[in-house]
């Protein structure tokens, strides 16, 4: 995701989504109401959007885009930068940035040469590019970003949490970050580069409500967060427990009340809150709900199912 600027790219181009967008639904929530509810799919080299149906709703003619995931504007490349549509497939913002990242909480984040800011839903600066990172607001009113000349002897940036003023709320401490959702945001206390199981949760005054001991951590969703331990996948509770162990190669937030696990053979599928299996493992990658369809692809193909299971882009041959 810059493709989402930490770790990963900014697009949903092959499968590099994932920690932006995860933070973001995590943050924004699934709910659309009577929104125009529209989803990002590469056709002939181009990107676009579909409706809730299947149909084409925003024509193909981006270079690259991000999905709305319960935000009001989406991130799009046109002309070799970045702006903003809307959910008419209008541009709101544009495209002038070297990287964009998803609208959360009125704002969205911004790059510019090296460094990262916050835009409102006017395109005018709200935080000027001060960064060395960012991700998005979550739902707690705290962004987490890399203080661009908070850097130790160890040469590793670190991270903190501003409010919407550019405040620091809790400092740059952490060596790793993720969105706060439902009251708590995953944190890093070491460089990955140790094997330290560094990964805790922090509390929105900065205490650690949940201990480091993961090896990796998603942000909550539905109640539940995406933990790694010993290399397994699982989720861990509020409380700190693990109602669903440890067991999976690869896990995603919950969405719609499904989330997205691999199985140790590779394959994608979804469980419920109790880790029951609901859609088999089948997929070579699957994404978070959001909006009631999910991003997945099937042999190199990338579509779209609700979660029934059933697939809705593109149509099934024996509905086309």
């Amino acid at each position: 995701m810059l493709l989402h600027h930490s770790h990963l790219a900014r697009s949903l181009a092959p499968m590099v989504i994932m920690l932006s967008l995860v933070g973001a639904q995590a943050a924004q929530g699934t709910e659309s109401g009577d929104r125009p509810r529209l989803y990002p799919v590469p056709i002939d080299g181009r990107w676009g959007f579909i409706d809730e149906t299947g149909a084409i709703a925003v024509a193909p003619k981006f270079e690259d885009v991000q999905g709305f995931w319960g935000g009001e504007l989406a991130p799009v490349r046109a002309g070799g930068h970045w702006g903003y549509i809307d959910r008419s497939g209008t541009m709101a913002i544009a495209p002038q940035f070297d990287a964009a990242g998803l609208f959360s909480q009125g704002l969205g984040v911004i790059q510019q040469g090296d460094r990262w800011g916050f835009v409102d839903d006017q395109g005018a600066i709200a935080l000027e590019p001060a960064y060395a990172w960012g991700y998005e607001f979550g739902e707690d009113q705290l962004a987490a970003v890399a203080i661009a000349d908070q850097v130790a002897d160890d040469q590793a940036t670190r991270w903190g949490f501003i409010d919407p003023q550019g405040t620091v709320i809790i400092p740059a401490k952490y060596y790793d970050a993720r969105f706060f959702a439902e009251g708590l945001a995953p944190v890093s206390v070491a460089p990955s580069w140790t094997g330290y199981p560094s990964w805790g949760f922090v509390d929105t005054t900065g205490q650690m409500a949940i201990a480091p001991q993961f090896d990796a951590a998603f942000s909550f969703s539905e109640g539940l967060a995406p933990v790694s331990v010993q290399g397994r996948w699982g989720f861990v509770a509020p409380d700190g427990s693990l109602p669903i162990p440890p067991r999976y190669a690869q896990a995603w937030i919950f969405g719609d009340g499904l989330a997205p696990v691999q199985n140790l053979d590779g394959l994608w599928g979804f469980i419920n809150h109790q880790g029951e299996v609901v859609i088999p493992f089948r997929y070579d990658y699957a994404y978070s709900f959001s909006e009631g369809l999910a991003y997945v692809m099937v042999e190199g193909q990338s579509a779209y199912i609700n979660p029934a299971g059933d697939q809705v882009w593109p149509a099934p041959p024996s509905t086309r």
